[in-house]
Formats: C-alpha cells, structure tokens, sequence
C-alpha cells in the first residue's frame, strides 16, 4: 500500500531548496547581501524536515530497513557527483570523497549521515530530553570535529542542527496535536508578526549562522508554521514546482553547483 504524502512536507522543503539555490547565486545573479540573509534558515529548516521524514520512516521500528534505505539514497547520490565534480575540476577523487569538499556545499552530507546514524536512539526519546538535547547540541558548537569542513559540517552532528532535527522527531509524534491547532488565524498573525520584527530591527544578518542559533531557530520556525497552517490549494502549478523540487531535493542540491559553474564560465 503507497504511503500517503503529507503535502505540507514536500511544499516546505521545496521552500528549503529553492532558498539554499538563492543563497548559492549570491554574487552570481545578484549582490544584495540582505537577500542571501532572508534565506538563512534553509539548512535548518531541511533538518527539521529531516527529523520528521525520519520519524516517518522508523514507524514499524525497523531500523536495518531504515539505514539501508536512508544510507543508499543519500551515499550512491553523494558518490556519484563528486565523482562528476572530480571530473570536471579533476580533483582528486578519493580526497575529495573523504573531505567532502567536492564542492563547498557537500559540508552538509558529512553532519547529515551522522544524524541519520543516531536517528533510531532520537526516535525513542520523549518531549522529557529536550533539555539534554538542548544541553548536548550547544555544548557540540564548542569544538570541531572534522576541522576541514566549515559551520555543522565541523561538529560533531552538525551541533545545534542535532536539536533541530530532534525537534522535528518531536514534532510528528505530536502531529494529531498540532493538527488540532492548525488553521487558527492566530497561528498566521503570530509568524507575520515575527516577519515584520525581524524586518523592524534588522535582525536577519544575526540569523546568518552555521551551526544555527536561538534566532535562526525562531525564524525557521516561523516560516514552518506559517506553511503548516495555510490552506493551500496544492494543486496550483507554482505549488506543485516548489513540491517537485521538494520531493528532488537532495539531487538539486548535489548539482546545482554545476549550472553555476557553467553561468559563471560564460559571464
């Protein structure tokens, strides 16, 4: 029986890649620095994303299946373009598969499978870990784990991303909660309101951090809830574009660098 998707899901991490692809064509298409600013939420966002896809994904509990699945859909991807990127940079292969620095955006997938890797323990803890959660992912900022790479991707489970993908294992396993709440126009007031403060006080240069922050938190969150309690006709084609490159987003984001490259070449 074909699982039933949760639209909501594909449509924000659409916004997720979409915002990742703006940021990336900071100096490319544009020069605006408060632009690639307004878009610092998106790696946070797919992690909080990520939890929830991970939860989904260990409902029957088995967590062999999970890995398998998890591991060889993210793994073949990644090791197929950086052997492309290798080509055509002729990198070192092996070197560039083993500092995952094909390309400067690959960061992400060396703190991504180390959060795939303890998904299972996560899936098991209550609402009650937060703060040891809270406690862990800060104290994670402090040091570096692989100093090669740079922001989550040098901590060890992207620091405080592992509170963020943590809270999106908290958040479906309260989904019939949340459901309940959804719709109420206090719930589209509220991140508008947070919009409109961040924009006042200029506060969107200060969300611009790598592991993310209490700011980024509260931002990423505003446009995820804002999403979650729209009424959306998702059939309208614009929706369905951000859906399909919600559904496609992990290989948006290994090749997307190539398109720049080549804009880049002929510029």
């Amino acid at each position: 029986m074909k699982k039933q998707r949760l639209e909501w899901l594909d449509l924000l991490k659409g916004i997720a890649i979409i915002s990742v692809i703006i940021d990336h064509t900071y100096g490319v298409f544009y020069k605006n620095l408060l632009i690639q600013y307004h878009t610092g939420f998106s790696v946070a966002l797919f992690i909080f994303l990520a939890g929830i896809t991970s939860a989904i994904s260990l409902k029957n509990g088995d967590v062999m299946k999970f890995y398998k699945k998890r591991f060889l859909s993210i793994l073949i991807p990644f090791v197929i373009a950086t052997a492309v990127f290798s080509l055509i940079d002729q990198k070192n292969f092996i070197f560039s598969l083993l500092h995952f620095n094909a390309t400067g955006p690959m960061y992400f997938i060396a703190f991504f499978m180390e959060l795939i890797l303890i998904a299972p323990l996560l899936n098991k803890l209550n609402f009650y870990f937060l703060p040891l959660i809270l406690l862990i992912a800060n104290s994670l900022n402090h040091y570096s784990f692989i100093p090669f790479l740079w922001g989550g991707g040098n901590k060890l489970f992207g620091g405080t991303f592992l509170l963020m993908f943590y809270l999106g294992f908290l958040f479906y396993k309260n989904l019939k909660f949340f459901d309940s709440l959804r719709y109420n126009i206090m719930n589209i007031i509220l991140p508008i309101t947070i919009f409109v403060y961040f924009e006042y006080f200029k506060l969107f240069p200060k969300i611009w951090h790598n592991p993310p922050y209490l700011l980024t938190f509260i931002y990423t969150f505003s446009i995820f809830w804002l999403v979650f309690n729209l009424r959306l006709n998702y059939q309208n084609k614009i929706l369905k574009f951000f859906s399909y490159c919600g559904r496609n987003s992990l290989y948006i984001f290994l090749y997307h660098p190539i398109i720049f490259s080549i804009i880049k070449f002929f510029k």
